[in-house]
């Protein structure tokens, strides 16, 4: 008579940094057998330790049976990703900040830019300003001469016109008289030719 012990497989997985690396969780399976699982949701390194060993002769002394058993021991370590993920965190942490250093050098420059252009705006504003105060403080005066030099050539004008209106009436007067006296030397003369006098003619003709 033989009797033979089945295999039995007992997994067993541990992890000391499951709290504080990533929040990561535990599970635990038994499916009803005589196998138990249990694993965290990290990903350890892992070692393996198998034991073997045989019986024989237990029962009966003629028959051969055989006995195996596994224990696979997992020691629970940081994942081997996490190096990878936290040199990625400081690559994008680096590239942020000389994004960062390089847009706020950008800013100062334009920034350093609106200061100056506003200094120039203020500086030409002051400079219209005064050139606006100045022609108008000189745009009474230049009006005012020219207004007077005006005035008075316009005076001398009316006075020449004046002038020129009595010398006019005057020698009017005198053509007036001058026509007169022609028209009355006239007369005498159709006078003196109907009478037959030519001596008074001549006479009169002398006075003038």
């Amino acid at each position: 008579m033989s009797q033979s012990s089945s295999e039995k497989r007992t997994v067993i997985t541990s992890s000391s940094t499951s709290s504080s690396i990533g929040g990561g969780g535990m599970a635990a399976v038994n499916d009803g057998g005589d196998d138990f699982y249990y694993k965290s949701s990290i990903h350890p390194r892992t070692s393996n330790v198998d034991h073997h060993s045989s019986l024989s002769g237990i029962i009966g002394g003629g028959g051969g049976g055989g006995y195996k058993r596994t224990v696979e021991i997992t020691s629970g370590m940081m994942p081997s990703g996490y190096g990878t993920v936290s040199h990625t965190g400081v690559t994008n942490v680096k590239s942020t900040r000389e994004k960062e250093k390089k847009d706020m050098q950008q800013l100062n420059e334009r920034f350093a830019n609106y200061i100056e252009k506003v200094r120039f705006l203020e500086a030409q504003n002051r400079k219209l300003i005064s050139e606006l105060d100045q022609l108008k403080n000189n745009w009474g005066k230049e009006t005012s001469a020219i207004k007077k030099m005006y005035e008075t050539e316009l005076a001398e004008a009316r006075q020449v016109i004046e002038e020129t209106i009595k010398e006019k009436n005057k020698l009017e007067v005198k053509v007036q008289t001058m026509q007169d006296q022609l028209n009355n030397a006239l007369k005498h003369i159709d006078r003196c030719t109907q009478s037959g006098l030519v001596l008074t003619v001549v006479g009169v003709l002398s006075l003038y």
